[in-house]
């Protein structure tokens, strides 16, 4: 939900209408070319959606003031959405196309309205800028964890590689001492221990990795379960093991979720939580500024199945964790602009948040707090109307104490010389914070002192 199209080059000139549809014909043809086959030859019983984007934006009121017209620009009373979007609405029709697309439609076509603009600067270069450095390598690092040993981050890769799907982005091991980036190893070795009975079998090359959660089960093995988009719509299960000094995935099991996925929380007995923030859409559904309730968050349990978790309906679940006795959850509500705190005991929430970006996703800090990190898409973010730098690239970023659920320190890039495209997420690693991206080649490195008091 950005006002940028989903850009794997990280194109520095939208200037105009034909140049940014241009661009997401060539970024998106891999993904809408999988998606058919998706759609028409391996269709399950479960997928019975797919998403098509309608934009109906005034094309002289945005000409004359650099925002669709007013009609366009309803605002929600429940919390942030981004502004001066030329999108009016998004309509579920009979299949269901994988949740990464739908963000990338809604992308492309928010990013038209931003073609007013001469120049529009992606990312910083790679390298050190003063007091932030940039990390190129990476592919589109939605959702970051640190390993074990704290020698290294595991970087999910939010995109396609081949235009046939057959080989996705995987997940990325980047070496915080050398400063580089290399593809993880996947070892097949299924185990009925874990994931569910009906988990066809391994993904392979192809998984298009969105968000992830490492944890040790009680075996004292340690678990890493990722957001799938590629072939199915799954959470895959790895157990992450170290050779040799270098760290390796075996795939294990998976589940096949009833709806899409965005993020995934392990619980103590091996099952998980997960958000599924397009669950409660309904054939014909449009989605638009106003938009309610749209998903929830799932509860997959071993021998129990997947269930939804009635009690945490709301707009657009987003990033989840949850306390390490398991007891609380933690989520982001992305188009509420809150993050919540529920008590898995009886499925009550009791905390609540107000955070002025979409929140979008959530980490541990060795300390025991929460960072929550999102880009900036409220009334106060004047973009593109007035204002020089494109929505996506401000982005907050607040820590929270999980027990008061009060905000400790916080960071607001808006009107700051720190340019990262469509930041998802933060992690806390010393005294550095590591930015990740949906739309980046890189993650960013910038000290946490950078977080002031409330």
């Amino acid at each position: 939900m950005i006002c940028r199209p989903f850009s794997i080059d990280r194109a520095r000139d939208t200037s105009t209408v034909i140049s940014t549809i241009t661009a997401m014909i060539g970024i998106t043809g891999g993904w809408l070319y999988r998606t058919f086959p998706f759609v028409f030859l391996r269709r399950r019983v479960n997928h019975d959606f797919t998403s098509r984007s309608a934009l109906n934006c005034d094309k002289t009121d945005r000409k004359r003031e650099g925002s669709p017209s007013s009609e366009v620009l309803r605002q929600s009373d429940d919390g942030p959405f981004p502004p001066h979007s030329c999108v009016t609405e998004l309509i579920i029709v009979k299949h269901r196309t994988p949740l990464s697309l739908f963000l990338i439609l809604m992308y492309a076509a928010s990013s038209a309205a931003q073609a007013g603009h001469s120049e529009v600067v992606g990312a910083i270069t790679c390298g050190i800028h003063s007091d932030i450095e940039a990390l190129c390598g990476a592919h589109h690092p939605e959702d970051i964890e640190p390993t074990p040993d704290g020698r290294y981050l595991i970087a999910t890769a939010f995109l396609d590689e081949h235009p046939t799907g057959l080989v996705g982005g995987g997940l990325d091991l980047f070496d915080l001492k050398k400063k580089t980036f290399s593809r993880m190893t996947i070892i097949d070795h299924p185990d009925r221990s874990w994931g569910d009975p009906a988990c066809p079998g391994p993904i392979d090359d192809a998984m298009v990795s969105h968000g992830e959660s490492l944890a040790k089960r009680n075996n004292g093995k340690w678990a890493l379960y990722v957001v799938n988009h590629a072939r199915r719509e799954s959470i895959e299960m790895f157990e992450l093991t170290q050779t040799g000094g270098r760290w390796t995935l075996i795939w294990r099991g998976c589940e096949i979720g009833n709806h899409p996925y965005n993020d995934v929380a392990i619980l103590p007995d091996g099952g998980f939580v997960g958000t599924q923030p397009m669950a409660l859409l309904r054939p014909g559904e449009k989605i638009t500024h106003g938009t309610g309730i749209t998903g929830y968050v799932a509860h997959w349990a071993p021998g129990e199945g997947e269930s939804e978790i009635t009690t945490t309906r709301m707009r657009f679940p987003n990033g989840i964790l949850v306390s390490p006795d398991g007891r609380y959850m933690y989520v982001n509500e992305f188009l509420g602009g809150h993050v919540l705190k529920v008590d898995l005991k009886d499925g009550k929430r009791v905390g609540s948040i107000n955070v002025d970006f979409l929140p979008d996703n959530l980490t541990w800090t060795p300390q025991g707090d929460m960072l929550s990190a999102g880009i900036k898409g409220g009334p106060t973010e004047k973009c593109p109307k007035e204002n020089s730098r494109p929505c996506d690239l401000s982005f907050g970023i607040v820590e929270i104490n999980p027990a008061s659920m009060q905000i400790r320190r916080q960071y607001d890039s808006e009107g700051k010389d720190i340019i990262v495209a469509g930041v998802t997420v933060a992690l806390r690693v010393g005294d550095d914070l590591y930015l990740g991206s949906f739309t980046s080649d890189q993650l960013v490195k910038m000290r946490v002192t950078k977080l002031g008091t409330r």
